[in-house]
């Protein structure tokens, strides 16, 4: 082999060589793009998840000052109702203590009565016995 075929072979050698690097290159180009492609489309889908779970969140925050809100109108409400049941109670309590104080009254009142017709009715029966 001469020279020149030499130096032929050795340039298409490089040649092929050079058409091979730009092969891979190229190669890697692609699977760089399409990589890039799915890492776009992965972070898209994170990002759109990572929205809705801040609506997510917002909603229910606001859902919890609602509840709060309420929850706070709900024990005033139900401070009011606690005072007026104790009041009722104490009120009931004096009219109890109330009843129970005339009701012993009467029955002493009545009692006393009773006893003094009884007096009077052995009187008027000693009365009629004797009389006859």
């Amino acid at each position: 082999m001469s020279a020149a075929e030499r130096a032929l072979v050795s340039r298409r050698a490089v040649i092929k060589y050079i058409v091979g690097l730009v092969a891979v290159v190229l190669f890697f180009l692609v699977l760089s793009y399409f990589m890039h492609v799915r890492s776009d489309d992965q972070l898209q889908t994170l990002y759109d998840e990572n929205a809705s779970a801040q609506q997510k969140i917002e909603s229910l925050q606001s859902e919890n000052i609602a509840l709060n809100s309420s929850e706070a109108e709900l024990k005033a409400k139900l401070d009011v109702v606690q005072a007026q049941l104790d009041k009722a109670l104490s009120d009931l309590g004096k009219v109890q203590t109330a009843w129970a104080e005339d009701t012993r009254q009467l029955e002493e009142t009545y009692r006393a009565s009773y006893n003094e017709l009884v007096v009077k009715y052995n009187e008027l029966l000693a009365q009629n016995t004797t009389d006859i």
